[in-house]
C-alpha cells in the first residue's frame, strides 16, 4: 500500500464529503447562513493564494512589495479566517445537541440539552 495514495484518496473523500454535508445538511434540509461563510472562506482563500503568488513574484523579480498587492492579500486573509472562524463557531453552535461531555473519569455525564449532575 502507497502511503502517498492513501493520503491523496482520504483527504479528496473527506473535502468531498464535507461540502456533501454542507449542502445537505444546510441547504436542502434546513437553510443554515453558515453555508455563505464556508463559500466566503473558499474564495477569499482561493484570492489570497493569487495575490501571494502575486507579491512573492513581484518581490523577486522587482525587489519591493507592491502596497496594494500587500494590501489586498491581508484583507482577504483576514476575511478567509474570520469567515472562516465564524462559520465553525456556527457549525458547533448548530451541533451542540451532540456534544457528549465526559467527566475525568471518562464516565459520560450528559449532554448540554440535558445535563446531569
Amino acid at each position: 500500500m502507497k502511503i502517498a495514495k492513501v493520503i491523496f484518496t482520504i483527504s479528496l473523500l473527506l473535502f468531498r464529503r464535507f461540502w456533501w454535508r454542507l449542502f445537505h445538511k444546510y441547504v436542502l434540509r434546513d437553510f443554515h447562513p453558515l453555508v455563505f461563510f464556508y463559500v466566503l472562506a473558499a474564495f477569499t482563500s482561493v484570492a489570497s493564494g493569487v495575490l501571494s503568488v502575486r507579491l512573492a513574484w513581484a518581490w523577486v523579480e522587482n525587489g519591493y512589495v507592491p502596497a496594494t498587492t500587500a494590501l489586498a492579500l491581508s484583507f482577504f486573509a483576514i476575511t478567509t479566517l474570520n469567515s472562516l472562524f465564524f462559520a465553525y463557531w456556527m457549525d458547533m453552535q448548530a451541533n451542540a445537541h451532540l456534544m457528549i461531555k465526559l467527566s475525568v473519569d471518562g464516565q459520560r455525564r450528559g449532554t448540554p440539552s440535558n445535563p446531569s449532575p
